[in-house]
């Protein structure tokens, strides 16, 4: 028999949240998550070793996303971070992607991820080596259609990252002045980080980029319009007060529509973990409120969210038409 480990236990629970919180079936819920972790079972999960998409490694995210009239529900996930060479990593996380896609209604997005794939990762699995903690994360809805696929856009240095970045949005999305405009305001004083494809269809997609900043700044000055929005300095105060959080747990990204190259939102997210916002779970509870509260958005139970993992990040978005959307990222425990 083989015993689960402390990191299966908690992303079980955290699985418990979802199903619980956003009314899915566990049979679902259960499918979505080893989709997005690349496994057949808990038992294929090991310790927090190998993942970059929490700070303690664990490789699981519960997402909740309060808009004006409804509360949404995805996951995250880093998949097949329990196999040891990265190539076989990455032959696995693309199986897991196909998977995802299918069980997503997704399938018209397979030429955009595979591309994507194509356009920033080296050649063969000797350039693997630059991704230790995994080559992309994957991202599921829980209710209803929809995905998304991420990987790291650092390699090979700021200056040839940011040209690779403009050459995809452009094979991506077409050469518009919007994406002009992002590409500049990416050039100085910024550290890209990562990007992807999100979406349902062809029709919906949307490229998205995310990016810290080198050094302090006001956000009406990065020169991308949606960050011009006085939502931002309101969502900062509402969620930070007094304290203090390190630049680098601050995460902006701005999401380009693939039919037509126009902007189609941008977000800014705020790290929860001991280092940066580190809330007390009563804190929490009364920060999100706060923020709900004052932009008119669906109220999130996140007390009840904190019965099955740790307040990890959460993050203002608002769209080209000025609708705003709260997100909640919940990590597992940590051991």
């Amino acid at each position: 028999m083989i015993l689960e480990t402390r990191s299966s236990v908690a992303m079980r629970t955290l699985l418990d949240g979802a199903i619980r919180l956003g009314g899915v079936e566990s049979d679902r819920a259960e499918s979505a998550a080893w989709a997005v972790l690349g496994s057949q079972s808990w038992d294929d999960i090991p310790g927090p070793t190998r993942s970059g998409l929490n700070h303690d490694g664990l490789p699981l995210q519960l997402v909740l996303t309060s808009g004006p009239d409804r509360l949404g529900f995805r996951l995250l996930g880093d998949p097949c971070c329990g196999v040891p060479a990265i190539g076989d990593r990455y032959r696995g996380s693309l199986l897991a992607m196909d998977r995802v896609l299918e069980m997503t209604g997704s399938r018209s997005l397979a030429a955009l991820f595979q591309r994507t794939l194509e356009f920033h990762l080296p050649p063969d699995d000797s350039g693997l080596a630059d991704y230790p903690d995994g080559v992309m994360w994957l991202g599921t809805a829980l209710r209803g259609p929809g995905c998304a696929m991420y990987v790291d856009a650092r390699r090979g240095g700021h200056e040839a990252a940011l040209d690779r970045l403009a050459g995809w949005l452009r094979e991506m999305c077409g050469n518009t002045q919007d994406i002009d405009e992002l590409v500049a305001a990416l050039r100085d004083n910024t550290r890209l980080m990562s990007l992807g494809i999100e979406g349902v269809s062809l029709s919906n997609a949307r490229a998205k980029v995310y990016w810290r900043l080198a050094e302090v700044r006001e956000l009406k000055s990065l020169g991308i319009p949606g960050f011009t929005d006085r939502s931002f300095a309101e969502f900062l105060s509402l969620a930070v007060g007094s304290r203090e959080i390190r630049l680098n747990g601050v995460v902006l990204n701005a999401g380009i529509h693939v039919a037509g190259g126009r902007w189609a939102d941008v977000k800014l997210d705020i790290c929860g973990c001991p280092h940066c916002l580190n809330y007390s779970r009563q804190e929490a509870v009364e920060a999100i409120d706060a923020v709900t509260s004052h932009f008119g958005l669906t109220p999130v139970p996140v007390a009840e969210a904190l019965n099955f993992g740790e307040f990890a990040f959460c993050g203002l978005g608002i769209d080209t038409e000025g609708q705003r959307r709260l997100n909640i990222y919940i990590k597992p425990w940590a051991e």
